[in-house]
């Protein structure tokens, strides 16, 4: 199971929560993936 982490949103900087390599913000629905280069 993946640990949830508390994130600012990139998008309008509320809270967001990191589950494995997603950031899903609470406030504007955005979902973001983390990606190495």
């Amino acid at each position: 199971m993946a640990v949830k982490k508390e994130y600012s949103c990139p998008n309008c900087g509320r809270l967001a929560i990191k589950e494995g390599n997603e950031i899903a913000c609470e406030v504007c629905d955005a979902v973001f993936v983390i990606t190495k280069k």
